[in-house]
């Protein structure tokens, strides 16, 4: 039987090669790019992990989601952060309210 990391590797395949669309829709450019930067951000925790610089690839990552929402103002913004928690949320099985109650509580994120 195949690992889940197999399974997720072909499935990013399908849809890179345009075997398949996201979810119920057909075959495009969109899912095309989608496949293609999933497959990617996975190489790259695989090789973050192997290298033991996770933090690094997740401060990385944080800038760039940092840059992508400033450029569009703070709607931008606020739109970054709340796909980030819907994501963090549906992974997690944890509520959106719960979640951003939580935030609200004030825990302070770890310094870089």
């Amino acid at each position: 039987m195949d690992d889940p990391k197999s399974r997720f590797k072909e499935a990013m395949a399908s849809l890179i090669e345009g075997k398949r669309g996201l979810g119920r829709e057909p075959a495009d450019a969109r899912s095309r790019f989608v496949g293609a930067c999933l497959l990617t951000f996975e190489q790259m925790l695989s090789e973050a992990i192997r290298a033991k610089v996770v933090d690094s690839y997740v401060d990385v990552l944080a800038w760039e989601l940092a840059v992508l929402g400033t450029g569009a103002g703070p709607a931008g913004i606020a739109d970054v952060v709340a796909r980030l928690e819907w994501h963090l949320g549906r992974l997690t099985g944890m509520d959106p309210e719960e979640a951003a109650q939580e935030r609200d509580e004030g825990t302070e994120p770890r310094r870089h």
